[in-house]
């Protein structure tokens, strides 16, 4: 094992920082430390930013910075940017140790750990792998994607309604329905509105030669992808015939030919969220904050844009998911309706497919296992003699999330669930062989009973 000799600047004389900073650049240490105290996580206070900026702008060698402090999730970044080469970060000022060391070294820092001598080592050996982590979080997330898709879309295929775009040419097919006196009036019509919504008078641009256009209804929108006035693969904004609106998307967007009634994308980027927050043990994004680069004129598929480099900020998971939700009502492709209600069934996907996964990370032995929780559930008919269904009776405070079904070799059996009220769960047991089972049920709290059940065919 190699050794870093590593001076503290704590020691420093700060009156003469420079020149201690020199004499340790003309040494044989290997790097300076840099002892980061808040006086709260330690009951001394240290030094700040300010500081280390002096110290990194005569430094000449690596900078190990040491946080003793409280939450060093928030200033990861910030140590970046100031100079920081290595940031350790104690175990027990970490939620989440794990993220934390993924957040430093996504940054382009050394990570390293420090102990209270109270503090066990062996505690290190409950952090991830790289490869460990990349696997679990995916299989997590992967779930999570399949049932919010099997979510919304099936609520779509049952519940689909008019989109903005059939809305808006509807309308304009009807009319105004502001001025009775006037053009083109239908009480079913456009309300109008100044500068955004108006009628095609006599001398309007979109009026028409033969004066086809008169008396209908125009918008001041996007102009859409037909619009080449710019000569630079920009359609810009400005008056147009409201019949000939397009949302904000690529001209092939599946539209008005796509279901809606629940955003898929509220409940997609939601679901997501929540898993992140679950699995990272944390709602924030590492370091304190997310971010994505776009690149100016290079982003838009569908037209030329943005017009400058740009940078989207999230402090946590959420803020993101509802970004991208936001962007389907800004874009024209849902209404407002259709945003919550995504964002409350992703939300309760993403807890289900969290609870679903730590089955499959955690060595449960569901037989003999001390079981948490005084919660309470009837089966009948148990033993089940033919090929109808199982009762679930739920007689506990607690949602009951999911129930599983174990042979005695530990083997799941593929279960057909039905819910027929909310405490009342149908388990359909045709594909059952006769035997003995464990039915194994999980509680919205985390909490979990299992029992035995007998089939004889």
């Amino acid at each position: 094992m190699s050794h870093k000799i590593a001076p503290s600047i704590l020691a420093a004389d700060f009156g003469n920082l420079q020149r201690d900073c020199e004499m340790v650049n003309n040494s044989q240490a290997d790097w300076f430390h840099i002892d980061v105290m808040d006086g709260v996580f330690v009951p001394n206070i240290s030094y700040g930013m300010p500081v280390i900026k002096t110290i990194k702008k005569h430094a000449k060698k690596i900078l190990d910075v040491h946080l003793m402090i409280v939450d060093p999730n928030r200033y990861i970044k910030t140590f970046q940017e100031i100079g920081a080469d290595v940031l350790t970060v104690h175990y027990e000022a970490c939620t989440h140790l794990h993220r934390t060391l993924q957040a430093i070294k996504h940054t382009g820092m050394k990570a390293g750990v420090a102990l209270n001598p109270h503090t066990s080592a062996d505690l290190l050996s409950e952090v991830l792998n790289d490869l460990e982590w990349d696997i679990k979080s995916y299989f997590t997330l992967g779930g999570a994607m399949h049932d919010a898709a099997i979510s919304a879309w099936g609520i779509k295929g049952y519940y689909d309604y008019i989109r903005p775009i059939s809305v808006l040419r509807y309308l304009s097919d009807q009319g105004q329905s502001t001025f009775n006196d006037s053009l083109n009036y239908n009480p079913n019509g456009y309300n109008l509105i100044d500068n955004y919504i108006d009628i095609v008078n006599i001398g309007d641009p979109l009026v028409g030669d033969n004066l086809e256009n008169l008396g209908k209804i125009k918008l001041f929108t996007w102009k859409g992808h037909e619009s080449g006035e710019l000569g630079n693969g920009e359609s810009g904004s400005g008056w147009i015939l409201a019949e000939n609106w397009w949302p904000y998307q690529r001209p092939s967007f599946v539209t008005p030919p796509f279901a809606g009634y629940v955003s898929g994308h509220s409940t997609y980027s939601k679901a997501a969220a929540t898993v992140l927050s679950k699995i990272t043990g944390s709602p924030f994004f590492p370091g304190g904050i997310g971010e994505f680069d776009i690149k100016k004129d290079e982003f838009l598929v569908f037209e030329k844009g943005p017009s400058i480099d740009m940078t989207l900020q999230w402090a946590k998971y959420d803020d993101a998911a509802d970004q991208c939700s936001l962007s389907r009502i800004w874009g024209g492709i849902h209404p407002y309706i259709d945003d919550l209600p995504g964002r409350l069934i992703g939300k309760k996907v993403g807890q289900d497919a969290f609870e679903m996964a730590k089955l499959y990370f955690t060595n449960i032995d569901i037989v003999n296992n001390i079981e948490k929780g005084d919660y309470k559930f009837k089966i009948f008919p148990n033993p089940i003699n033919d090929n109808s269904f199982i009762n679930v009776i739920n007689e506990s405070s607690k949602e009951i999330s999911f129930i599983e079904l174990y042979d005695l070799k530990g083997n799941i059996i593929k279960t057909n669930i039905l819910r027929d009220f909310k405490n009342n769960i149908k388990i359909k047991s045709s594909n059952f062989q006769s035997g003995i089972y464990i039915m194994y049920v999980l509680f919205s709290d985390g909490s979990y009973k299992s029992t035995k059940l007998i089939v004889r065919k």
